[in-house]
């Protein structure tokens, strides 16, 4: 669509026309020509506050079952200071990764009272 924006524009349609042409809204359309070369903004731009412990998690993950309360007061006590949600988050992207290895990452969801099961693709849930 953004390569197709520019070739009209280039064409001299107005934003109008293109909008109407390509059935796109006009802040699309604007946006798209603002761009020289398409950007996905839609991607996170920011890292997980989480990727510094990565290595960390990765290191934990095989060594057995844990509560991802617990990996979060590990962090915690190495100087992390974000959410219980980002390592849930992150736990669960690390476990359903499609890495060879994944098999290995096991880790009990546990938190505010809830049980959610484990979070392994290959878990047995009860």
């Amino acid at each position: 669509m953004h390569q197709q924006v520019h070739e009209l524009a280039q064409a001299g349609k107005t934003q109008t026309e293109i909008v109407r042409s390509l059935h796109l809204h006009p802040n699309t359309v604007h946006k798209y020509l603002r761009m020289p070369t398409f950007e996905a903004h839609y991607c996170h731009p920011h890292p997980s506050p989480v990727e510094p412990y990565r290595a960390y998690l990765e290191e934990r993950g095989p060594q057995g079952e844990v509560m991802i309360t617990t990996l979060w007061h590990e962090l915690q006590r190495q100087g992390f200071t974000g959410s219980y949600k980002s390592v849930w988050t992150s736990v669960a992207q690390l476990a359903a990764s499609g890495r060879d290895d994944s098999d290995v990452f096991l880790f009990v969801y546990g938190s505010l009272g809830s049980s959610r099961g484990t979070c392994h693709p290959n878990a047995e849930s009860s």
